[in-house]
């Protein structure tokens, strides 16, 4: 009893809020939730596709934990996404590399070797000639006194002391005696050539440079940049070639200069004189100081080259389900940076995420509905169907949302093992929509949930090409099912498709498939889970079947299933008909066959266009008497009096909305339902409009003759139309052949079209040809002649005759014998 109260408890609820849901109400409100439902599931669906990434990735970084640098790692770690940081300390090694090893700059100062004395500044060095032309007069000087090596010497070191400079006494004896054996000028022009080939080919620095650039430079070459030369030029000298202060006298550079010497100066070198000549170029060059380091310009060369280090060479992309570290390597600081960059990240990502889903949300629903209004208008002028549509597309987000919360739960491994496209049950809510809404909206509707699934897997594209494909194939096999048992069979074929797509995406990101040698089976263990999830994703297809009904009862559509049960004669409302109306069921019986037949040959619901018709005529069991083809099962005085068209038309009229308050009380669905006023229209009833112009002397008015319409709104209910009228003349015709049927029929077309019935129901000019010539082969399969069967007393009669005459040729043969 108490069981008995709770489900009749129930079905009042479920009535109830079915009633609410699919009542009529105007296009004005219906736009202002349309507003409405769009804002929320722009918001809904970001805050399920953000949701699972709310919470940051659990990972201790501190000094001294677990994945400090130098540990062992105790786990796998995957990138959640896409990861791209900077190896900070490698690439500020690599800027104090280029800094050491950038160029020196200097400057060299040709005025150190060739200034005259009057151009001397006060406080300057003088110049390699100023000293090379006062020691040369000197030298000149105590030669034409006389004299051998010995007073020569002490002359020139008198004259050079009393000058404070005595530059040729580091000279021994015996190269004195060579410069001794040379002509005077001779000896200049030596030091001169050699000075000039060692200054230019040389960096000479009387003391060392204390510059940090300087101690720390680890370069290859230096650059030198002239001034007070006739032609200022920068030069490139090896490092080598760099001579701090008494490096200058070492053997090892004597010897570099003499090969210049003898190379670069060719016969004016002297061999006997060179260690002399070598000597005093040095000791002049070392006093001249022409050299200078240009600190500044070697700083900005410094910075330019630490800045030319390209940053990208140091820079690590880490893509999204790549291993950062796996359990058991010993985590590295490139390892530790990426799992930071990865925690640092994960604030900026969120804020980023979640602006970024929005502005995704905000296009693919405008586009959803762009595509719905464009393609299927009439599905989104009531509120079912956009409740239908909304909240399937929020259940999908909530499971989306679910499954990502699994996901991140064990991230790692997921990310190595799984697709996250294969774990989406878009199957089940595609061939849900499409046994509601048919394939052309459900196509728009499963590229929209595909969308949502490729953004909750991280924009991966394996994720995206099994949702879509899933979709696509999904939609066409529920526009399909016609037995409950085609949703094992779609559920079937989804998952052997989904498992087939998870494989190629193995074989396209080089993931294992088979078993490795310490693993048990010939599978990995991760393909045979992403197989199994594959096949569990798409196989909950099948509970579409539990799905549906929910649907058939909140929304009252008219899903195949359910307009199979409404077209079941044993209907409580056919079977009324059927006794209250007989010829009526017949004559809808006929139209049912004219019209299914019509939607056939133009692949329309016929499923839909049968059931409409069966339930078309309903209205007229409240007084089934009134219409000619029941008067003369039903005769009585109150049927229909001809002489009173006014008071016809009026019955006529009311059988329409009598039907319309039948449908509502059996809750027959609303597209069921649009049978009753749209197979009539606005048109007129000719005969009875006919009529009372003839007899009323009153004025007529044209509109109390008019069915209350509206005019068919889809091409079924237009086909109705036509196949009604057709059906209801086509009795009337004296001779049944093709002719005059094609006559008929574009007879009642032609009607149609003149009263403009047909504008709105999308019927075209081709469609119309092909309904007439379904109408025509159901019209002559349906009054083909038949023979005439004679009746029993003729049969009868033939047989007595028949008897008779061989009655009489056994008595002639008898008489034959006995002659």
């Amino acid at each position: 009893m108490i069981l008995d109260r709770i489900t009749d408890y129930f079905q009042s609820l479920v009535v109830r809020i079915s009633m609410f849901f699919t009542q009529s109400r105007s296009r004005e409100y219906v736009r202002r939730l349309q507003y409405w439902l769009l804002g929320v599931t722009v918001c809904f669906t970001t805050f399920s596709l953000v949701f699972p990434g709310l919470r940051p990735p659990e990972i201790d970084l501190s000094e001294g934990g677990p994945w400090t640098v130098g540990r062992i790692a105790p786990g796998d770690q995957v990138a959640f996404t896409n990861i791209e940081f900077l190896l900070e300390s490698e690439y500020r090694r690599a800027q104090e590399a280029a800094r050491r090893t950038a160029r020196l700059h200097f400057v060299r100062d040709f005025y150190a070797l060739t200034r005259e004395s009057e151009e001397q500044a006060e406080g300057e060095n003088p110049s390699v000639r100023q000293m090379l032309n006062e020691d040369i007069a000197a030298f000149r000087q105590c030669r034409g006194q006389g004299g051998g090596l010995a007073r020569v010497r002490a002359c020139m070191e008198n004259l050079q002391r009393s000058q404070g400079v005595p530059r040729w006494r580091r000279l021994s004896d015996r190269e004195f005696q060579t410069l001794m054996y040379l002509p005077v000028d001779a000896v200049d022009t030596l030091i001169s050539q050699l000075s000039n080939l060692i200054f230019q080919h040389y960096v000479i620095l009387t003391d060392p440079v204390d510059d940090p650039l300087m101690r720390e430079w680890n370069g290859t070459a230096v650059q030198v940049r002239d001034i007070n030369r006739t032609q200022p030029s920068t030069a490139e000298i090896p490092r080598d070639k760099m001579i701090t202060g008494n490096q200058l006298f070492d053997q090892r550079r004597r010897e570099d200069f003499r090969e210049l010497g003898a190379s670069r100066m060719a016969n004016n070198w002297n061999r006997q004189a060179g260690d002399a000549v070598i000597k005093l170029s040095m000791a002049y060059l070392h006093r001249a100081q022409g050299y200078r380091f240009d600190a500044e310009a070697s700083r900005e060369a410094a910075s330019r080259a630490a800045a030319d280090v390209p940053v990208a060479d140091y820079m690590r992309r880490i893509r999204q389900g790549e291993s950062i570290v796996k359990a058991g390597d010993v985590i590295k600081e490139e390892t530790q940076l990426a799992l930071t960059e990865q925690q640092d990240d994960w604030y900026r990502e969120l804020v980023a995420r979640i602006v970024s889903i929005l502005l995704q949300q905000a296009i693919l629903t405008a586009l959803l509905l762009y595509f719905v209004l464009r393609f299927a208008p009439r599905r989104f002028h009531d509120v079912s169907s956009n409740l239908i549509i909304f909240s399937t597309i929020w259940i999908f987000a909530i499971v989306l949302m679910v499954l990502q919360q699994r996901w991140v739960d064990d991230l790692n491994a997921n990310v190595a093992a799984h697709f996250f496209g294969a774990w989406a049950p878009i199957g089940l809510f595609v061939v849900t929509l499409a046994l509601i809404f048919g394939e052309t909206l459900t196509i728009a509707l499963g590229m929209y949930l595909a969308f949502l699934v490729f953004i909750a897997g991280k924009y991966e594209g394996v994720s995206l090409l099994i949702a879509i494909t899933v979709a696509l194939v999904g939609t066409l096999l529920g526009a399909r099912i016609k037995r409950r048992v085609h949703f094992l069979s779609a559920a079937f074929v989804l998952g052997l498709l989904s498992m087939l797509l998870v494989t190629a995406g193995y074989l396209y990101t080089g993931r294992e498939i088979t078993a490795g040698f310490n693993q048990e089976g010939w599978l990995s263990p991760g393909y045979r889970a992403a197989l199994g999830a594959a096949f569990l994703g798409a196989g909950a297809t099948f509970f579409a079947l539990v799905a549906l009904p929910v649907y058939e009862a909140l929304f009252n559509i008219p899903t195949r299933f359910k307009l199979t049960e409404l077209a079941d004669p044993s209907h409580p409302l056919l079977q009324e008909m059927f006794q209250k109306a007989p010829s009526t069921w017949t004559h809808t019986l006929m139209v049912a066959a004219l019209t299914e037949k019509a939607c056939e040959r133009l692949g329309l619901d016929t499923m839909l266009a049968r059931t409409g018709i069966y339930f078309h005529d309903i209205g007229k069991m409240k007084n089934a008497g009134f219409f000619i083809e029941n008067q003369h099962l039903i005769p009585r005085p109150e049927n229909i009096d001809r002489d009173n068209p006014a008071k016809a038309a009026r019955v006529i009229i009311d059988h329409v909305l009598d039907g319309i308050r039948l449908a509502d009380h059996y809750r027959l669905p609303r597209e069921v339902k649009a049978f009753i006023p749209e197979h009539h229209g606005t048109s007129t009833m000719a005969f009875f409009y006919h009529k009372a112009l003839e007899k009323m002397k009153r004025r007529v008015k044209r509109d109390d003759f008019r069915y209350p319409g509206p005019i068919p709104q889809s091409k079924e209910t237009g086909i109705a139309m036509i196949a009604d009228s057709l059906e209801a003349a086509s009795r009337s015709l004296d001779e049944i052949s093709e002719d005059t049927l094609n006559n008929l029929i574009q007879k009642i077309i032609n009607i149609k079209l003149a009263e403009n019935q047909l504008d709105e129901s999308g019927l075209t000019v081709g469609d119309l040809q092909v309904i007439k010539d379904a109408f025509r082969e159901v019209l002559i399969s349906s009054y083909h002649s038949r023979p005439k069967y004679p009746n029993q007393e003729d049969t009868r009669k033939l047989e007595q005759n028949r008897t008779s005459k061989k009655g009489n040729g056994k008595k002639k043969a008898a008489g034959r014998r006995r002659r």
